[in-house]
């Protein structure tokens, strides 16, 4: 015998859910339309059993923060929160941050937290922080800073190779070091060798003296003093008599030595004299060129007695010509 109902129990299909009566795909029917030979079927799109793997397009959870979604097993999971990722796992292809990214540990920054990265780290500027403060930069020039505080120490091992700017027809770098300026500079016109590697040759020819910023290599020394004629005008040493005039000056027939113009000329402590035999007390004699003559001028008051051209003879020894 057949059942009738007043009110029906009716089936719709919904998303992910289709239905059919007799082989005829319906969208809803009603217990009404049943007899005692009708065949219903309920499918839905894939398996959902403990061994099946489901694919959905979209995954929603709840804004309650008591809610969260889990994957994986108890051991090895990532679990999705509210406002939050947490469990572990490892990371495949690429990572792309579209705003900032911050290592923590806990709920707070921490300095205990890290990144490790087994590749390479590509940004258009690498800022390194500390304590609020930047302790190191490279930035998208190329340039970099290191260092917040005079106390850093960097430790540097291998070659160090720098360049600098260029003022003029001269290019230099500068360094510094401790507080100070040290200048490099290029190869000046008048050294008439290779090029050297390191420098100072422009301190070294302009200055003719000591300079504590100027950094300069045994290499630039070396040929620096092999420049000068090899040392000619230093160990030039020559002995001449001379001719008492007025019993305060005498006249040698001599020319002092012509020195390299790096080097100072000739002076006073460059000669010595001689008054028959005994060294003249030099705080007492000036010296002076004059044309192919060479002066010697005596103050007798400081000397203590004069000279006479008679029975006196001076001998002087020192840098000449000749």
């Amino acid at each position: 015998m057949g059942i009738v109902f007043k009110k029906p129990l009716t089936f719709e299909m919904g998303l992910g859910v289709t239905g059919s009566l007799n082989g005829k795909t319906i969208d809803s029917f009603s217990m009404g339309d049943l007899s005692d030979s009708s065949n219903t079927n309920f499918k839905i799109a894939q398996a959902v059993d403990p061994k099946a793997s489901p694919t959905f397009n979209q995954v929603s959870a709840s804004g309650n923060t008591s809610t969260a979604v889990t994957i994986g097993d108890t051991n090895h999971n990532i679990v999705l929160h509210y406002h939050g990722i947490s469990g572990s796992g490892d990371m495949y292809h690429d990572l792309i941050i579209s705003d900032n990214f911050k290592m923590t540990k806990g709920r707070n920054p921490s300095p205990d937290a890290g990144l490790w990265v087994g590749g390479s780290v590509s940004s258009t500027n690498l800022i390194v922080h500390h304590g609020g403060v930047t302790s190191s930069a490279i930035f998208r020039s190329g340039s970099t800073l290191f260092g917040d505080t005079n106390d850093d120490v960097h430790g540097v091992s291998g070659s160090f190779s720098m360049t600098g700017e260029q003022t003029g027809d001269i290019k230099y770098s500068t360094f510094t070091f401790n507080n100070h300026t040290l200048d490099d500079y290029s190869q000046k016109a008048w050294v008439n060798t290779s090029p050297y590697i390191t420098s100072s040759f422009r301190e070294m020819s302009l200055h003719y003296g000591e300079n504590s910023s100027s950094l300069v290599s045994e290499f630039t020394v070396r040929n620096y003093l092999d420049s000068i004629h090899n040392y000619k005008y230093l160990r030039k040493n020559f002995v001449h008599t001379g001719s008492i005039q007025d019993g305060d000056t005498v006249h040698f027939t001599a020319v002092t030595a012509s020195n390299d113009f790096r080097l100072r000329g000739p002076i006073m402590d460059d000669f010595f004299f001689f008054i028959n035999g005994m060294l003249m007390e030099p705080d007492a004699l000036t010296i002076q060129q004059n044309s192919s003559t060479f002066a010697l001028n005596v103050n007798t008051s400081s000397l203590g007695y004069s000279l006479d051209a008679n029975i006196d003879e001076v001998v002087t020894m020192g840098k000449f010509n000749s």
